[in-house]
């Protein structure tokens, strides 16, 4: 999911009330372990280049402490380590790699600011900067970040060649956003872009693609915070001066759309929108879907094709789907990504859901008075189309995996299953995991967790892979099956994952990157 669909969807929230071949391992000595305060993957151009782990090492006074910033490789060697002496509430929130700097940002509650530190290719710091925040909304979204020791932040981006962009929310009559520009070279000015003070709706922007010269963004525009009515907008912004080039509403005369993902052609300029088309006067947030779409659109906005795979005729073929996108004894499909490969190739990732009655949840509120819903989301299997580069669907591959039950109180037993399955995803509650395309983007795996079902033994936790690579489709599962305290699975470099566990009794956190075989 975009940002700019989770903040809508915080907005209302808040409104609402087995042997493997391994490429390395590393283990942390138990101070470090002890210490980390935040680690993540490091990305650029979509591929994760490496990872940075944050540490406290010692208590300077009452209000400051010394931090280390260590940054490892793609392969797990650690490339650099840097000392800094800030608040002894900091926490790493994310961080970004765009081929000639690096660039990590940081968050003090206390203070409620972000701090980004700029380092060049050899670790030297370039440049600092601040922002004071002003939301509460954006405070309790980046507290709940700061308590989370792998860090999933998605705010930050890197440009080619020129610096990073950050997204945040601002305060004027009513809530907008900010978009602010960093530059890593000194001869460079950086630029901050936002919402009207005066603006008589509340604005959310999100990152949506990015070219050497051109950021695009979408925003979203709604009269309150309580309502889930809103309009999307296709906003670009000149890199290097800062200047709006367009903001406007892409429409088309019989449906109303909803965008997932956006692509930039750097020799034409051209912009690819992908995602879902509806009923005209219909709620992209809680309505059902006619089908999948995709816009060619000019530097100016202006659409050049369009294409629509609809559920009533193309999909039809593949899957035993109504009009309005419901699977015959399953329910329907969430979205999760749509991308396209070097070929001109493209792909949409879904995962099946269905609302259903939640009889532990009726039993719950019967017996002692539980705010548990009376009803819940089932996830079931994960879906894959594919579709030629002139958008003709080709193929419909379904994976199957275990049923996962989610349950969301009873504040949603009344929403529609499309709004609930969003927030859902807003709080993690699918089972799909990542997407990673290779370099030159002719191969990707789609990752989940899941539980696996054997005859006459316990379920085993597993992460699977499913891979596209030479025009077919090929599965591997890891068993995800220790004795530690706790386990995480992460990005990495193609073809693999970085599961790390920490063993609370003997203090030591293991790392390891694990092969996708296919």
């Amino acid at each position: 999911m975009n940002k700019f669909t989770i903040l809508v969807l915080l907005g209302m929230l808040t409104a609402l009330c087995g042997f493997r071949a391994q490429a390395q391992r590393q283990t942390l000595d138990n101070v470090l372990t002890i210490q980390l305060r935040n680690m993540g993957p490091i990305y650029n151009k979509n591929q994760v280049t490496g990872y940075y782990m944050f540490y406290k090492v010692d208590k300077i006074s009452g209000k400051l402490n010394s931090y280390l910033l260590r940054i490892l490789d793609q392969n797990l060697n650690v490339v650099s380590e840097n000392r800094l002496e800030e608040s002894k509430y900091l926490s790493l929130l994310e961080a970004s790699y765009n081929d000639e700097s690096l660039m990590f940002k940081f968050y003090d509650p206390n203070q409620k600011k972000l701090t980004f530190y700029n380092y060049d290719s050899k670790s030297q710091l370039i440049a600092k900067a601040e922002r004071k925040i002003e939301s509460q909304i954006e405070v309790s979204m980046f507290n709940m970040l700061a308590g989370k020791e792998e860090s999933d932040g998605n705010s930050l981006y890197a440009v080619p060649g020129k610096g990073f962009v950050d997204y945040g929310i601002k305060k004027g009559d009513k809530l907008g956003y900010s978009i602010a520009f960093y530059p890593h070279a000194k001869d460079q000015n950086g630029w901050t872009y936002e919402s009207a003070d005066k603006s008589k709706e509340v604005e959310n922007a999100g990152f949506f693609a990015v070219s050497k010269d051109v950021l695009i963004s979408a925003v979203t525009k709604r009269k309150s915070m309580m309502t889930m009515d809103f309009e999307t907008y296709l906003l670009l912004i000149n890199v290097g001066t800062g200047q709006k080039l367009f903001e406007k509403k892409i429409e088309d005369p019989q449906y109303e759309l909803g965008f997932i993902n956006a692509f930039v052609d750097d020799q034409t300029g051209n912009i690819a929108l992908l995602g879902q088309y509806y009923k005209q006067n219909d709620n992209v947030a809680k309505d059902k879907s006619l089908g999948l779409c995709a816009y060619l659109l000019d530097r100016e906005g202006n659409v050049i094709t369009k294409n629509f795979a609809s559920w009533a005729t193309d999909i039809r073929k593949f899957l035993p789907v109504d009009a309005q996108g419901k699977i015959e004894d399953v329910g329907y499909l969430y979205f999760h990504r749509i991308i396209r490969t070097a070929g001109g190739k493209i792909f949409a990732i879904a995962e099946q859901y269905r609302k259903a009655v939640n009889a532990g949840g009726i039993a719950a509120r019967m017996l002692v008075g539980s705010v548990s819903g009376v009803t819940k989301i089932v996830t079931e299997d994960l879906v894959l189309m594919e579709f030629s580069p002139q958008f003709k669907l080709e193929n419909v591959k379904i994976f199957d995996k275990t049923k996962t039950n989610v349950d969301l109180g009873g504040q949603f037993d009344f929403a529609s299953p499309q709004f609930t399955a969003a927030m859902v995803k807003a709080l993690g509650g699918f089972d799909y995991s990542f997407t990673q395309p290779n370099e030159d983007n002719t191969t990707f795996s789609v990752g989940y967790v899941d539980f696996e079902k054997k005859k006459g033994e316990k379920n085993h936790l597993i992460f699977g892979a499913i891979t596209y690579a030479d025009q077919q489709f090929a599965t591997d599962k890891i068993s995800l099956e220790s004795e530690a305290s706790s386990l995480r699975v992460m990005p990495a470099k193609p073809g693999y994952v970085l599961i790390t566990e920490y063993f609370r009794r003997d203090k030591k956190l293991d790392m390891r990157l694990e092969k996708i075989n296919y």
